[in-house]
């Protein structure tokens, strides 16, 4: 599955999100652009307890650098959105699975390293299919 360019979620300010002033605490921030890659990553069917269990790779933020342009404030929605910048090369060419690997902040931007891999040919499948129904024919002559 292409990973979508874009990804958006809407956000909902709460008490909770905000100090004494009703205006969000700084590192909420944080929390809304994670909530945004978790959800994008589940859209994109990544799941990342499985990734933990049977890879052991996990996502680690390792710093961050953020530029505060505008306060939020109480009862505001504001729209937290992860972009992927670019594809290129072989990433851009049909066939291939993007695997994230690293998420890191750069220059104010979220930034997502992905390792590219390529799926069974049409071939591959077919013996594949083909071993899987004789296994079920196997079964059932069993019964």
């Amino acid at each position: 599955m292409p990973p979508a360019p874009r990804f958006s979620i809407p956000c909902r300010i709460y008490w909770e999100d905000t100090d004494a002033g009703g205006v969000v605490y700084y590192a909420n921030y944080l929390k809304f652009m994670e909530r945004c890659r978790t959800d994008w990553l589940r859209a994109l069917a990544i799941d990342q307890l499985r990734l933990r269990a049977e890879r052991q790779l996990q996502f680690v933020v390792v710093s961050v650098k953020v530029d505060f342009l505008r306060p939020a404030v109480l009862n505001d929605e504001v729209l937290v959105t992860a972009q992927l910048e670019r594809l290129t090369g072989r990433a851009a060419e049909k066939g291939l699975t993007l695997i994230p690997l690293r998420l890191y902040f750069k220059r104010g931007r979220v930034k997502l390293e992905l390792g590219l891999m390529r799926g069974k040919k049409m071939w591959d499948k077919r013996r594949t299919i083909a071993e899987r129904d004789a296994k079920r024919d196997l079964e059932r002559v069993a019964r």
